[in-house]
């Protein structure tokens, strides 16, 4: 799972292609995808065929999600996302307004560059690329997401994290770790202790409402004074809609409620 640069992309994309085009075969307009479920849609403004005589093979349009931004000449290293299947196309020939509706493909969870590719069966059953254009953005695909802080202990609460705090989450799961959670108390067990993830329009303030989405919960137990590393098996993960959120993660006890002892707002935004 590759982190890519901070330029964000909802699950939505929007491409235009040239209207100038030297291959046989031209995606012309605008051509966009998007993900609802277990299902793509694709569309394409218009496809021309520009040979002056027969019928072209059959053609289909793919989304590709790659780590890079393709060059449009090389072969293209990624994961289909979705085909859509189309039939041949006469010389001098259009389809206009294609939409298809086809299965997605999740590839490992991570963030990704997305290409679309109009592509050719030839007679020996093998298939050529013969235009694309580039999805402007990076989108995450699985509900990918990560962060990690070195934090130093509460000076204004006894019930604290030290350490690395960290999170890693793809595929509906996510690692939460806590290098240590610590009871600062002289004496006596905490209440019971939770770990909790949220994603939020704006960084947590503690003198604010705190609105969020919460994406994570895992409880920590009750802690003696003195401390212990947190560190649970993977559980449950709830990615936000999609968006950019600030991830902020809590330490909370139960006192007749819970109540949020430490936390941490993550300074980037994150994209979902």
């Amino acid at each position: 799972m590759k982190l890519l640069p901070l330029k964000f992309f909802l699950l939505v994309a929007l491409a235009f292609a040239g209207a100038g085009r030297a291959q046989e075969l031209d995606l012309l307009g605008n051509t966009r995808w998007s993900k609802s479920g277990s299902r793509l849609h694709i569309f394409a403004t218009q496809i021309h065929n520009n040979r002056e005589f027969g019928i072209s093979g059959s053609l289909r349009l793919q989304i590709w999600a790659t780590e890079e931004p393709y060059d449009g000449l090389s072969d293209i290293v990624g994961f289909v996302i979705g085909t859509a299947n189309l039939r041949p196309l006469a010389a001098g020939a259009d389809f206009f307004n294609v939409v298809k509706r086809t299965a997605y493909r999740r590839p490992p969870a991570g963030y990704y560059f997305t290409t679309i590719t109009l592509e050719e069966r030839y007679s020996d059953g093998s298939w050529l690329i013969i235009d694309t254009e580039n999805f402007d953005g990076v989108v995450n695909l699985g509900g990918f997401g990560e962060g990690v802080v070195d934090l130093t202990l509460s000076t204004t609460s006894d019930i604290s994290f030290e350490g690395e705090v960290s999170w890693f989450a793809g595929d509906g799961r996510v690692q939460l770790f806590a290098e240590r959670i610590h009871n600062l108390r002289s004496s006596g067990r905490s209440g019971a202790l939770r770990v909790r993830l949220f994603a939020g329009e704006e960084a947590y303030d503690p003198a604010e409402t705190f609105f969020a989405y919460p994406m994570a919960t895992k409880s920590a137990g009750r802690v003696f004074p003195g401390w212990i590393e947190f560190y649970p098996p993977l559980t449950r993960f709830r990615p936000p809609p999609p968006g950019e959120w600030f991830v902020t993660i809590t330490l909370e006890e139960y006192n007749r409620g819970w109540v949020i002892q430490d936390y941490y707002t993550f300074l980037d935004p994150r994209l979902f």
